[in-house]
C-alpha cells in the first residue's frame, strides 16, 4: 500500500533524525510524563495472559488489521459490572482466613470474613507483618471515612508491592460489599506475588479455588488445563477442536491448541460466531488486558448464542473462563448443530443439500413468523387496546417500532413459500426458479423497513427497562410472555436484527450448490442482500460508535473538553506506559481528533475509576514511529557512549515540538496501536481549537 509505504518511510527517517539528534542534543524532545506523580507507588499494568500456540511462541492475533472490524470495546463501567458474574465460594474464603491467621500469628474473630475485615485493621497488620512500618497510621475505630483510610492504605500497598491493577479490589468491593470474592482472590494474588517474588519467606496460601482460571489470571498466570478429563469428554473435546481450527484457518487466526485454556479470553468464540452468522456479535474487548474483559466477552458470547438458538446454552462465564471442559463442550457443540451450516451440509449428500436448504429457510421463516406474531397478538394489540391501554402508542412505537409491518409482510413471505413447496411433494424442493422469484420480489421492500427497525433497535433495550420500572402492568405482562415461552423480551426484540444476515447465509450456500442458469439468479440476489446487509450494517455501527463516544466521556472524571461532536470516531483503548513516566496505570483512548491520557484508579469510584490527565491533538501530530531509540524517555540517558537496546513495545507519536514516547504491553499491541494511529491521522480532519 503507497499510503502505508510512504508512512513507513518518514517514519524511519523521523526515527533516524531522532536518533541522531539524541547524540547531538538537538532531537524533536521524546516527553517523560511532565505532570506530577501520584503519592503512592507506580500501579502495574495487567499484562495480558501469553497462550502458547504452536510454534512455542506466544499467541497472536493474525488477523488483517486493515480491514477496519467494526468491533466497539465496551465502556469500563460496563466492565465493572462483569465483575458481578465472579462466583463466590466458601472453601476459598476458609483458605484466606487460613493464610492470613498463619502470617498474623493469631486467630480471627468467628464470623464472616468480610466482617472481620471491612475496617481495615487486618489488612493493615498483614502489610506491617509483610514489610514492618509499611503502614505507619492504623485507623482502629468505627468513623466510616477512617475505615476506608485503612483500606485505601492496604490497597496502595499492594501496588506498592507490585501488584497488578487486575489484582486489586475496589474499596467499595469490601466496605459496602458489593463483591467481597474480589478481595478474596487479591488476598490469594498477593500470596502468589510474595512467594514468587521472594520478598516474604512466610506462610502461603496453598489452597486454589475449585475454579482455578479465574484466580490465576487475577494472580497474572496461565491456567492449568483441568486435572481430570475423560476419554469420552477428552474425545469430544479433540473432535471440537478440529472442527473450531477449520474455522481459524478461515479467519487467518492461529490454531486453538487447548479448548481448556485457549478460549479464556472469549476472542476466539467471538470470531467464530461472527464467521458463522455474518454478523457483529456486539461491543467487546478486542485486546482483554484485565479479567472482567475477558468475562464481559464471553457473557457476550452466551447471550449472543442463547438469541440466534433461542435457548440458554448449559454453562455460564466463569466455567468456560476456568476451562470446565463439560461447559465447553455444551457450549461448542450448541454453536456447531446450530449455526454451522457448512457442517450440517456436510453430513449430507451433495445431491440433497439444496433442498436441505430450502427446507432450512422455510423452516426458519415459519419460526420467524411465529415470534414475531406472538410479540403482535399477545403484547403489542392487547396494550395498546386494553382500557385503559396500558401502553400509549407512542410508547409502543418507541419500543416496538415497525413491528406489525413486519409481522404482515413475512406472513405473506411465508405464505408464498408454503404455496411454492408442499411438503407432500419432497421433489419440489429441488426446484429453486420459485424461491428465487420470491427473492427478488423480497429486495424491493425488506432494505427500508429493516432499516427503520434497526436504527431503532438500540434506543429500544434501554427504554424497554425503564418501561418495566415505571409500568407495572407492562411488566407482569412481559413477565407473564417470558414465563410462558423461555425466552426474555431482550430475544424476541433482537430478531429482526438477526434475520438479514440469516438470508445472507442461506442464498449463499443454496447458491454454492446450485448448478447454472439459476445459480446466476440466486448469485444476483445474493449480491443484494448483501448490499443492504452492509448498508443497515454501516448504520447500525454509526449509533454503536456514538454510544461508545458518549460512554467513555462518562466514565472519566475531571476537567476536559467534551468528547462527543457529529464526527467524532472512537477508535481504541488500552494501557499503555508513558516512556520515562514510572507510573503504569496510563490508560489512552485514541478518537479521531485527539489522544487522550487518564490514569486508571481503580478504587476511586466503581462507575468513574479514570482520571483525565491530558489530551494530545491529533491535529498537531506528524507522524508515528514503530520503535524507539534507546533510552528515549528516560532523563539523563540516551547521551552517554554505551549503546542500549530500545525498549520492546515501544513506539513513537511524533509531535509539532516533541516525540510522545509509549510502550505497549506486546508487540502485537504496538503494531496494533501504530497502525490505527497512522490510519487515523491519514483521514483525520481539522479539529476545531478547544475552548480555554
Amino acid at each position: 500500500h503507497s499510503g502505508r509505504g510512504m508512512a513507513a518511510a518518514a517514519a524511519a527517517t523521523a526515527l533516524a533524525t531522532v536518533a541522531q539528534a539524541a547524540a547531538s542534543a538537538t532531537p524533536p524532545p521524546v516527553r517523560p510524563h511532565s505532570h506530577p506523580t501520584m503519592g503512592a507507588a507506580p500501579c502495574r499494568t495487567c499484562t495480558p495472559t501469553p497462550r502458547s500456540c504452536g510454534s512455542g511462541g506466544p499467541r497472536c492475533h493474525r488477523r488483517n488489521l486493515s480491514t477496519g472490524h467494526e468491533v466497539i470495546v465496551p465502556s469500563l463501567d460496563a466492565d465493572l459490572k462483569t465483575k458481578e458474574d465472579f462466583k463466590y465460594d466458601p472453601e476459598f474464603e476458609q483458605a484466606a482466613k487460613n493464610w492470613l491467621e498463619a502470617v498474623l500469628g493469631e486467630d480471627l474473630p468467628d464470623g464472616t470474613l468480610a466482617n472481620t475485615l471491612k475496617d481495615g485493621v487486618v489488612l493493615c497488620q498483614l502489610v506491617n507483618k509483610i514489610r514492618p512500618n509499611s503502614i505507619t497510621k492504623i485507623n482502629k475505630t468505627r468513623i466510616a471515612f477512617l475505615q476506608r483510610e485503612n483500606v485505601n492504605s492496604y490497597i496502595r500497598a499492594c501496588r506498592l508491592f507490585g501488584l497488578q491493577p487486575s489484582s486489586l479490589f475496589d474499596e467499595n468491593d469490601l466496605f459496602e460489599g458489593k463483591n467481597f470474592n474480589l478481595v478474596l482472590v487479591n488476598i490469594y494474588a498477593l500470596s502468589q506475588h510474595l512467594s514468587r517474588s521472594k520478598m516474604f519467606s512466610g506462610p502461603q496460601m496453598n489452597t486454589p479455588p475449585p475454579n482455578q482460571g479465574l484466580v490465576l489470571a487475577f494472580s497474572g498466570t496461565s491456567p492449568k488445563p483441568a486435572a481430570s478429563v475423560s476419554y469420552v469428554e477428552k474425545q469430544t473435546l479433540d473432535e471440537l477442536r478440529e472442527w473450531l481450527n477449520e474455522h481459524m484457518d478461515a479467519c487467518d487466526y492461529d490454531h486453538v491448541d487447548d479448548l481448556t485454556t485457549d478460549l479464556q479470553d472469549g476472542i476466539v468464540l467471538i470470531l467464530l460466531l461472527e464467521r458463522l452468522t455474518s454478523q457483529s456479535v456486539g461491543i467487546y474487548q478486542p485486546d482483554p488486558t484485565l479479567p472482567w474483559h475477558s468475562m464481559g466477552n464471553i457473557s457476550l458470547v452466551l447471550r449472543f448464542v442463547t438469541e440466534q438458538v433461542g435457548l440458554r446454552v448449559e454453562a455460564c462465564a466463569t466455567d468456560i473462563f476456568g476451562g470446565k471442559p463439560l461447559a465447553i463442550i455444551r457450549l461448542l457443540s450448541t454453536i456447531r448443530d446450530r449455526l454451522d451450516i457448512e457442517y450440517a451440509l456436510s453430513k449430507l449428500p451433495k445431491g440433497e443439500r439444496g433442498a436441505f436448504l430450502v427446507k432450512e429457510l422455510i423452516s426458519t421463516e415459519n419460526t420467524y413468523v411465529q415470534k414475531l406474531s406472538l410479540i403482535t397478538d399477545s403484547l403489542i394489540t392487547p396494550m395498546c387496546t386494553s382500557s385503559p391501554p396500558v401502553l400509549r402508542k407512542e410508547d409502543a412505537a418507541a419500543l416496538f417500532s415497525n413491528w406489525k409491518d413486519l409481522t404482515v409482510r413475512h406472513t405473506l413471505l411465508l405464505a408464498q413459500l408454503q404455496k411454492s413447496y408442499s411438503c407432500d411433494n419432497v421433489a419440489s424442493y429441488c426446484d429453486v426458479g420459485p424461491l428465487v422469484r420470491i427473492l427478488e420480489d423480497m429486495v424491493s421492500w425488506i432494505q427500508a423497513l429493516y432499516m427503520t427497525y434497526i436504527l431503532n433497535y438500540d434506543a429500544s433495550i434501554p427504554f424497554c427497562a425503564s418501561l418495566r420500572k415505571r409500568n407495572a402492568n407492562f411488566d407482569a405482562l412481559v413477565r407473564r410472555l417470558e414465563d410462558s415461552q423461555g425466552m426474555d423480551l431482550h430475544s424476541f426484540l433482537i430478531m429482526p436484527v438477526q434475520r438479514i444476515p440469516r438470508y445472507l447465509l442461506l442464498v449463499r450456500e443454496l447458491s454454492n450448490c446450485t448448478p447454472p442458469p439459476q445459480q446466476q439468479l440466486l448469485k444476483a440476489c445474493l449480491a443484494k442482500f448483501d448490499s443492504i446487509l452492509r448498508a443497515v450494517n454501516e448504520s447500525k455501527r454509526a449509533l454503536d460508535n456514538a454510544k461508545k463516544v458518549r460512554a467513555v466521556e462518562a466514565s472519566i472524571h475531571g476537567d476536559f473538553d467534551p468528547i462527543a461532536a457529529p464526527r467524532q470516531q472512537y477508535v481504541r483503548e488500552g494501557f499503555l506506559q508513558i516512556a520515562g513516566d514510572d507510573e503504569k496505570n496510563s490508560y489512552f483512548f485514541l478518537f479521531a481528533d485527539r489522544l487522550i491520557l487518564t490514569r486508571h484508579e481503580p478504587n476511586v469510584a466503581p462507575s468513574k475509576d479514570l482520571r483525565y490527565e491530558e489530551v494530545f491533538w491529533l491535529r498537531d501530530a506528524e507522524d508515528v514511529l514503530d520503535s524507539l531509540a534507546a533510552g528515549d524517555g528516560e532523563e539523563g540517558e540516551g547521551s552517554g557512549d554505551e549503546a542500549e537496546d530500545p525498549p520492546p513495545g515501544g513506539f513513537g507519536v511524533v509531535m509539532k515540538d516533541f516525540v510522545l514516547g509509549l510502550i505497549a504491553e506486546s508487540e502485537k499491541l504496538m503494531q496494533a496501536w501504530v497502525h490505527d494511529l497512522r490510519e487515523t491521522l491519514a483521514r483525520r480532519e481539522p479539529s476545531p481549537v478547544p475552548a480555554n
